[in-house]
């Protein structure tokens, strides 16, 4: 069970409506614009030419992922090979907007794939997954209020099921909205406003509970556009440190162990009794 307070839900929300003009939709959802992971590539393209050939049977080989993040000549490397993101080097790549550039384990981002093919014919896309799975909302998704975080049932925060490589003793959450969240149309980024709301939201939950400080044991970033897995549903991401492992997951009401990326790591991750990937498939 989370522990989650609900003293920080509707901070700013008269302001924050009265100033972007917004009101709750009637019958609607933000299950928009729902883009399917895989497109048709350039077969001269180097990143495909990395490909594995144990990877080219989810398509043709003019096929490739399309998220930045999977970085497929990552998937030919070691983990003794692959530097993990420091705390500082994520502060400067969210200070310059360019999250694309991180990236996952190598292992990882195998295991990422091939869950990524399991899912969409288990369930799919991995929006559906998402929403079934973790998030437990119902179709369709119709915010309470139409300010972000304003009201207890319109997020949730979760782990990241399939983290970036960080460097030990960061952690890697995500707090899923059905409220929008505004971002700057030219540069894709949380609008000023949209910070200071998110900031104040995370200053009360995650200050309240875990003790975390703004950039000392808390970063936090929403992905552009081009770098989201599931685009269909709100998120921001949100990084912590110098807080007690148990202390997250009470906090959240789950352990890390039950995560996609720690069960695919133990060759635990199986659909009816049957593994689906391991770690050690390469």
């Amino acid at each position: 069970m989370s522990i989650i307070s609900s003293e920080c839900n509707g901070l700013y929300e008269s302001e924050y409506e009265e100033e972007n003009h917004l009101s709750v939709p009637t019958g609607t959802s933000n299950l928009l614009g729902y883009q399917q992971t895989f497109q048709l590539s350039d077969s001269r393209d180097p990143n495909e030419r990395a490909i594995p050939p144990q990877f080219r049977a989810f398509g043709d080989r003019h096929r490739t992922l399309t998220n930045n993040p999977l970085h497929f000549a990552a998937l030919r490397g070691r983990l003794d090979d692959f530097n993990h993101h420091t705390w500082e080097q994520v502060k400067q790549v969210i200070a310059a907007g360019e999250m694309g550039q991180l990236q996952r384990e190598p292992r990882d981002l195998r295991n990422y794939i091939m869950w990524l093919a399991k899912i969409g014919e288990t369930h799919g896309s991995v929006l559906e997954f998402v929403r079934r799975e973790r998030l437990h909302w119902p179709m369709p998704i119709v915010p309470r209020s139409p300010v972000p975080f304003a009201h207890p049932e319109d997020w949730k925060i979760l782990w990241n099921d399939w983290s970036y490589g960080f460097a030990d003793g960061i952690m890697h959450l995500v707090v899923w909205s059905k409220s929008v969240i505004p971002v700057d149309a030219a540069t894709g980024l949380p609008t000023a406003e949209t910070t200071r709301l998110v900031e104040d939201f995370l200053d009360c939950t995650f200050g309240k509970a875990l003790g975390c400080r703004r950039d000392e044991d808390l970063l936090w970033f929403k992905q552009k556009a081009a770098w989201q897995s599931v685009r269909a549903v709100e998120h921001i991401h949100v990084l912590v440190r110098h807080v007690q492992l148990r202390d997250v997951e009470r906090f959240i009401g789950r352990a890390r162990t039950q995560t996609l990326q720690v069960l695919a790591r133990n060759g635990n991750l199986d659909t009816g009794g049957t593994p689906m990937i391991s770690s050690k498939m390469i």
